[in-house]
C-alpha cells in the first residue's frame, strides 16, 4: 500500500462520521490519540518516500508536527488518567 493510499484512508476516517457522538464533535480521547498516531505513522512514510528537496522539507515539517501532536495528546491523556478531576495530584492527596 502506497503512502498516498494511507493518506487517503486517514482522510476518509477523519472526514466520515461513524456515529452520533462523532457527528456532534465528541471523540473519545483514545480515538483522537489513535488518529494522531496514524497521522504520525503516515508522516513517517511520506518522509521515507520523499525525493524532491521541497517535498523533503515539507515531510520533515509534517513529521515533526505530527510527532509533537501525538506526544502532546499522549501526555494529556496520561494527566487525565492520573487525576481526572484536576484538583490535586495523587501524591498531594496521599500526603495529606
Amino acid at each position: 500500500m502506497s503512502v498516498w493510499d494511507n493518506l487517503c484512508q486517514v482522510l476518509k476516517v477523519l472526514l466520515v462520521f461513524d456515529n452520533e457522538d462523532a457527528a456532534a464533535g465528541f471523540w473519545p480521547d483514545e480515538v483522537v490519540l489513535e488518529h494522531a498516531k496514524r497521522d504520525w505513522l503516515t508522516a513517517q512514510k511520506i518522509f521515507e518516500e520523499a525525493s524532491h528537496p521541497e517535498l523533503i522539507d515539507y515531510a520533515i515539517y509534517n513529521l515533526k508536527a505530527a510527532e509533537k501532536r501525538y506526544m502532546y495528546l499522549l501526555k494529556q491523556l496520561r494527566v487525565d488518567m492520573y487525576d481526572p478531576v484536576g484538583n490535586t495530584s495523587c501524591r498531594e492527596a496521599n500526603s495529606a
